[in-house]
This record gives C-alpha cells, structure tokens and sequence, in this order.
C-alpha cells in the first residue's frame, strides 16, 4: 500500500539497512514514491564499496544510482589497484550529496550542534538462579573446549567469527 502513496519526503533511517542492493527490503525502498528522499547512517559502508551504491540509488542521484556506470566508474576502478582515481570520483558524488556531523561538530557561535548528556554508567551484580547458573557454566565450558581447540590447532584467526559468537552467548 505505501507503493501508491506519493510522499514529499522519505527519511531512510539507519540506511546502511539496505546495504546490499538485491535485498527485498532494498527494492522495497527503492520503489517507495517521494519528491525528496534522506538517507541517515553512521555507517554508509560496512564491508565494501557497493553497500555505498544501495545508497546513492536510493536517492536516485543520477547518473550514480545506474549500477552498470556505478561499476564501471568506481567499483572497477578501485578494485583494478586504481585507488586514488576512484577516491577521487567517490569524493566528487557524495560531495554534493553528504552532510556530515559529528559530536564535535560546532555552530558559528562555537557551540556543539549536539548537545549530549553527560554518561552514566551503572554497573549492576545480579545473582544467577541454580537452573540458569548451570546453564551459564554449561555454555562456558561448551566455549571454553571450543576455544581451546581452535588454540591448539592454531586456528584462532580463522575462527574469529564463532569466537564472537561463543562470547555473545
């Protein structure tokens, strides 16, 4: 239903959503009818150049946002070695198109434009009960052999992601 309403504006919150171009949810935004359109990230590019293009294409900044003169004109260019031509292309899109603010950003009176307050950080002990402290130390040993094993085979670094994972849990 939101394909058949024209908006004046889209702000496409926490953009770097729609990272990868194929995604359902990518197209789905790409489809949405609007005069203007904003896309807020802190992160425009995750893990390569082309997270960037969904980007571009959703702000329908042409010609960039035709992912056939997008490869041709940067993807190809910085992945044959030829770095410094595409940093400079790259620069010469988002030029017009990125405002950039940062928490050290000032106003003309020297001011922040964000005024943030101050931390607080709070640490809380909590007690486990017997059923969830065994299944905590079953999940730690669980880890802990796990680890152990990528140690001696000496295949930490291969490993990094479940590593991760086994201390998220």
């Amino acid at each position: 239903m939101l394909h058949l309403v024209d908006f004046h504006r889209v702000v496409l919150d926490e953009a770097h959503q729609i990272k990868s171009r194929l995604t359902k949810t990518a197209k789905a935004c790409y489809a949405i009818n609007s005069t203007r359109r904003w896309v807020v990230t802190g992160t425009p590019i995750q893990n390569k150049l082309e997270d960037l293009f969904s980007l571009v294409h959703f702000l329908r900044a042409e010609p960039w946002s035709n992912f056939s003169f997008w490869r041709t004109f940067i993807t190809i260019p910085f992945e044959s070695k030829d770095k410094d031509k595409a940093m400079k292309v790259i620069t010469s899109v988002l030029e017009p198109l990125v405002l950039r603010r940062t928490k050290t950003t000032k106003d003309e009176n020297g001011n922040p434009i964000v005024m943030l307050p101050e931390r607080v950080i709070e640490i809380e002990y909590l007690q486990f009960s017997e059923q969830e402290n065994d299944i905590y130390q079953a999940l730690f040993k669980d880890g802990k052999t796990k680890f152990n094993h990528y140690c001696r085979a000496g295949t930490v670094l291969k490993h990094y992601a479940s590593i991760f994972q086994l201390l998220m849990r």
